[in-house]
């Protein structure tokens, strides 16, 4: 068992690094750095150390295929990859393409300036919202499954695409009133 120090930068497969660590491979086109734990109980991984110490890991659990995101620091699991394709935030096991779990686990859509645009959530009393706003980021749909909802401006068409009502109904001809 050897060991080895570079004051500086170390290339493999590149003369000239451009970091401290710089791999180039022009024969292995996907696979440049593999990280095995060949201790079966143990997690492979990377982990960054920021200024003040702060640790945060990207890491393949030791006993399922995937990957997840660590907060070192906290002591929290951030984010997961699982086998399936399925991510999840806040959840170690996804159940959906996109899984977020936690209170406040909202979903934000901004334009390119940052303003909201929509939001699909939980309420502090884990009740559903859907919110849309308009371009002046003002709301114009709001669905709460526990309070008011309301749309704002416009017309509501139920069964059709031109309503020429604020509330138009249109019935098929196989539609039974009830």
């Amino acid at each position: 068992a050897g060991s080895a120090y570079f004051n500086n930068k170390v290339g493999i497969g590149t003369t000239s690094p451009a970091t401290v660590l710089h791999v180039a491979s022009s024969t292995t086109p996907f696979k440049l750095l593999t990280l095995d734990s060949t201790d079966a109980s143990q997690d492979a991984g990377i982990l960054f150390i920021g200024g003040g110490n702060n640790e945060f890991g990207i890491q393949q659990p030791n006993n399922a295929a995937g990957i997840f995101f660590y907060d070192r620091t906290n002591s929290a699991e951030r984010m997961r990859i699982a086998s399936s394709g399925n991510v999840g935030i806040g959840t170690s096991s996804p159940s959906e393409k996109l899984h977020v779990q936690g209170d406040g686990a909202d979903i934000l859509i901004t334009d390119a300036g940052g303003g909201e645009m929509a939001k699909l959530g939980s309420t502090g009393s884990n009740n559903g919202i859907l919110e849309l706003k308009n371009s002046s980021h003002s709301s114009t749909v709001f669905l709460n499954t526990s309070g008011d909802s309301y749309l704002n401006g416009g017309s509501v068409g139920i069964g059709t695409a031109s309503p020429a009502d604020r509330l138009h109904v249109a019935l098929d001809s196989s539609t039974t009133n009830a």
